[in-house]
């Protein structure tokens, strides 16, 4: 969920944001971004921590409502 989503990436929700990691650290690997997993995961908190993640999110939630229209 939306919250869910916010609570990892914001460092309120310990067990999501370590899901989060592993997804995003295994997707880094997949896409030839990461090395390997363990790199994937490190480029993942990175990106988290540094706000950059949280900003993505603000940028792909605001194309959405451009493409509905301004609904969501």
């Amino acid at each position: 969920s939306r919250e869910l989503l916010l609570a990892a990436l914001e460092n309120r929700h310990a067990i999501a944001r370590d899901v989060v990691l592993l997804n995003a650290g295994a997707a880094l690997h997949v896409a030839g971004v990461a090395t390997d997993l363990a790199d994937g995961i490190v480029r993942a908190r990175v990106a988290i921590d540094s706000g950059a993640a949280r900003a993505r999110v603000d940028q792909f939630v605001a194309a959405t409502r451009r493409l509905e229209g301004g609904r969501a």
